[in-house]
């Protein structure tokens, strides 16, 4: 590893790491490799195998080195990607309501992009409205409380034996939905 001078000790490996070791896996190197707590104040950078991953450091250091590196590498490259979003990257350290990541709006829009990604493959207009109507009423029943399987299943059994078309709002998934859920929904 190799460090700058002054108040803020820095040190950035000089090797890749797997970044699938962890914060413990990553530790354990710094105890390893420098014989040095790596929770003593000072900031350890690390780069990814594929060198276009970093992990966040300070920005006059980050353009410190970014001038003394080929402008061509990865490396660099990622430097000038996190420079110019330095303003949304470190947001969180101004405003404690957001995220330090956002894991939790990946996994909130991770089955509508599934969706829309599956829906590419109905093989004609007529199957993507079909899809369009199918998805539409599992995402009503995820939002009324239903489990979804449970409602194609009950719905398409009472459709099979011949339950009246002027009936059709008892066949709504929010007819389904417990009471607790019509409760939180009123």
């Amino acid at each position: 590893m190799i460090g700058p001078t002054g108040a803020v000790r820095v040190m950035v490996a000089t090797k890749p790491v797997d970044f699938r070791k962890g914060a413990e896996g990553l530790a354990a190197l710094v105890c390893e490799t420098m014989q040095a707590d790596p929770f003593d104040g000072a900031v350890y950078v690390f780069r990814a195998k594929r060198a276009d991953r970093i992990k966040l450091v300070f920005e006059p250091w980050l353009r410190e080195k970014l001038a003394l590196i080929s402008q061509k590498t990865k490396l660099a490259e990622a430097i000038r990607y996190a420079l110019s979003r330095w303003d949304g990257l470190t947001r969180f350290i101004d405003d404690g309501r957001i995220e330090i990541d956002s894991n939790v709006v990946e996994r909130a829009i991770r089955p509508i992009a599934l969706n829309r990604k599956n829906a590419l493959f109905a093989g004609s207009d007529g199957g993507g409205e079909n899809w369009a109507i199918v998805a539409s009423l599992v995402e009503t029943c995820k939002l009324n409380g239903v489990d979804p399987q449970t409602y194609m299943a009950d719905v398409l059994t009472k459709i099979a034996n011949g339950h009246l078309a002027n009936k059709l709002d008892e066949l709504m998934p929010w007819a389904y939905a417990p009471p607790t859920a019509l409760k939180d929904v009123a």
